[in-house]
């Protein structure tokens, strides 16, 4: 069983097992000034153990062995202590570029307030986030072990006068309707 608990920045994933005792089996991920939006979603994925994560700022896709390529568990006596998947974890692979995305890199800054996750059959993750201007971002990372472009679409609302109406009017000018146009929940 994996379980896991978010404060603020802070991830803290455990791996427990009620027949065999786990080494190194807990581990804690600080995403530095990006707290946590929405829930943790944890994957099996071919080989692997896939926890998809999003922070205000960034969405990451957190890669561990699955327990099948650690050891031969049914094998093992009940006594024997096992390598848990989170025994090799480590701050450079948790930053691999090819498993994380930071969403203000284009100059446009959001702010996410809620999101969604999905993996796909064939290793695409795909992360939906709602942000405080009204957009619904989709960013999708590419299959595990394939070097691959990342994918953001901003989803809107397509009136051009909408558009206009926002971008030449104060926010204090147009009153606050705001609110209305911004997702609560993926």
């Amino acid at each position: 069983f994996i379980y896991w608990r978010t404060h603020n920045e802070t991830l803290t994933l455990t791996e427990l097992s009620l027949d065999f005792n786990l080494s190194a089996n807990a581990v804690k991920f600080r995403f530095l000034h990006a707290p946590l939006v929405g829930d943790v979603s944890i994957h099996e994925s071919h080989g692997n153990v896939v926890v998809m994560v999003t922070t205000v700022c960034s969405v990451h896709r957190l890669l561990f062995p699955h327990p099948s390529r650690l050891s031969q568990r049914e094998y093992v006596q009940a006594d024997t202590t096992l390598p848990s998947v989170f025994t090799d974890a480590s701050v450079v692979r948790a930053q691999d570029p090819a498993h994380s995305h930071y969403i203000n890199q284009s100059g446009q800054t959001y702010m996410a307030l809620t999101s969604a996750t999905w993996l796909g059959n064939n290793g695409n993750a795909t992360y939906a986030m709602a942000t405080t201007s009204g957009v619904v971002l989709l960013i999708k990372l590419p299959p595990l072990g394939i070097q691959g472009i990342v994918s953001q679409v901003e989803l809107k609302h397509s009136s051009v006068m909408q558009r206009l109406w926002t971008g030449l009017v104060p926010q204090l000018i147009r009153g606050g309707g705001a609110e209305g146009n911004i997702s609560q929940s993926l």
